[in-house]
């Protein structure tokens, strides 16, 4: 199968860490774009709103698609982008993989990010250490950080090897905010969520499969960023 990866708020492809080849050691094929304004797409502009986001990653992605079907696995804000694109044009996708992700109709601002993920992302904005910030990052989305201590390293070299502006965290953000989940689509969708996510509710994802009438596989360990946490789970649900 070819599958499309999107990653999530300021995060780009190189932060999947080894999941995108354990999805290829299965046989699938595997493409990876960059949201606007960051790693590969950093030059670009991310719009204030999902719809026109949408458009920019189509364009890029009609370019460098592989003959055949195609799956989209997405997490967090990417799979907010997701649904607008599967609301946009159905027939991209044959099936969604939406990881831990919320919607406005669907959720409150404190379930669509936690408390103290809220305190955290104020930390963030104000951090001028970058090592710090990234550190800041992994303890908010994983729960295996401390396991796996050179994760910081390579967070490190990649935020200082393609640094991302405040201008692209508040489009981002805003974006994600201003999101409502369409009452339906018409494509096959699954949810993987977390049950121990620090950051999004997983309340979020369960309301979102009941609305879509989709399918919903809760991880009870893992973080909000399953990538890191558990990749080889995340591989098996594809």
């Amino acid at each position: 199968m070819n599958i499309l990866l999107l990653r999530g708020l300021v995060r780009e492809k190189r932060h999947w860490g080894n999941f995108p080849d354990m999805l290829r050691e299965k046989g699938h094929q595997v493409l990876c774009i960059d949201l606007p304004g960051v790693g590969e797409n950093a030059d670009l502009e991310f719009p204030w709103n999902l719809k026109e986001a949408v458009k920019k990653i189509r364009h890029q992605f009609l370019n460098q698609k592989s003959a055949g079907p195609y799956e989209l696995v997405a997490i967090s804000l990417g799979g907010m982008i997701a649904l607008e694109w599967a609301n946009l044009f159905p027939a991209d996708f044959t099936k969604l993989y939406l990881i831990n992700t919320s919607a406005a109709n669907l959720g409150t601002p404190w379930e669509r990010m936690r408390p103290k993920a809220m305190q955290q992302c104020l930390q963030i904005s104000t951090e001028k250490d970058v090592r710090e910030r990234e550190k800041i990052i992994l303890q908010m989305t994983t729960n295996t950080f401390h396991k796996n201590p050179q994760l910081l390293d390579e967070w490190y070299k990649i935020a200082i090897d393609s640094p991302y502006t405040s201008q692209t965290v508040v489009r981002q953000l805003t974006a994600a905010i201003r999101f409502k989940a369409p009452k339906k689509i018409n494509v096959p969708v699954i949810l993987l969520a977390s049950e121990n996510d620090n950051m999004v509710n997983v309340n979020c994802s369960k309301r979102l499969a009941k609305r879509l009438q989709a399918e919903i596989r809760i991880h009870p360990t893992a973080g909000h960023d399953i990538a890191v946490d558990d990749p080889a789970w995340l591989t098996n649900q594809i």
